[in-house]
């Protein structure tokens, strides 16, 4: 919903899974809001093409299912 309230394009990712495939489908795409899982967000800042996306206009990342660990989330 904050996707929407931000004017942000939503995208979805069926097989987040596929680390190397999120990357190349987010590539190209100003992200502004980011939800996903502390999982996620691990594995995507563990890929060196994550330094490849464009998240110079994000202005929230939230996690759901637990709690972002602080060293994942100070990253």
């Amino acid at each position: 919903m904050l996707t929407i309230r931000t004017g942000g394009l939503g995208v979805l990712i069926p097989n987040p899974r596929d680390i190397a495939g999120t990357i190349k489908e987010l590539k190209g795409i100003p992200i502004n809001t980011f939800p996903a899982v502390n999982t996620l967000y691990k594995a995507l800042l563990n890929h060196p093409d994550c330094k490849t996306l464009d998240f110079s206009k994000l202005i929230a990342a939230n996690g759901g299912g637990m709690a972002v660990q602080e060293v994942v989330a100070k990253r």
